[in-house]
């Protein structure tokens, strides 16, 4: 699967040579929040694709593992309203194909953005000073 989402990577950036994109396979490491659902660790080997086509940091957590992390936490209890929020973007924002169901009307999440959205902003930036990986980076 890693090496099709970088042949696909590849050809959408249009690297022609054993370039950045290429080189990129050692940085596709399972991290645990992903490992067992396919299609975020889709997502997240899409995201971390794109970034290094971008020349972006690779070390931060993906939308992946961020969902991933809510997501788990979502086991130990009912998540609150900020965790709810951010799950609901995290959803919106998985690329096409790898998108989860989400039975809410649009209005709902536009409620809990304006409502949560800056406690699901700070949830989100505790979550990347968590899940970031230090050894993620390219070549």
């Amino acid at each position: 699967m890693v090496e099709e989402e970088i042949a696909a990577a590849r050809e959408r950036h249009g690297e022609k040579e054993q370039g950045a994109i290429w080189n990129a396979f050692l940085l596709m490491q399972h991290t645990e929040p992903v490992e067992s659902a396919p299609r975020l660790y889709r997502a997240h080997v899409r995201e971390l694709l794109e970034r290094v086509a971008a020349g972006q940091d690779t070390r931060p957590a993906t939308d992946a593992e961020l969902l991933a992390s809510v997501s788990a936490g979502s086991v130990q209890g009912p998540l609150g309203p900020a965790a709810a929020c951010l799950a609901m973007r995290l959803l919106a924002r998985l690329p096409a194909g790898d998108t989860l169901p989400l039975d809410t009307e649009p209005r709902v999440v536009e409620d809990y953005e304006r409502v949560h959205g800056s406690e699901a902003d700070k949830m989100a930036e505790d979550l990347q000073a968590i899940l970031t990986q230090a050894w993620r980076i390219p070549g």
